[in-house]
């Protein structure tokens, strides 16, 4: 989590807040991760894309 903070602020990602919060933004995904959410939103994700591809196929 730390390198892909690291990524943004290099990127000028929202560099202003992740510079000011990293440790906040770090310390919170460790602790704060939840599989089963994580999973969750994987599957609504992928379900969305596949019905947006779904509708593209059905209009050709």
């Amino acid at each position: 989590m730390s390198r892909a903070v690291d990524e943004c602020i290099s990127e000028n990602i929202f560099a202003d807040f992740f510079g000011e919060h990293k440790e906040e933004i770090v310390e919170m995904s460790v602790y704060e991760f939840n599989q089963e959410v994580y999973d969750q939103t994987l599957r609504e994700d992928g379900e969305a894309i596949g019905m947006e591809k779904g509708i593209e196929i059905g209009k050709e």
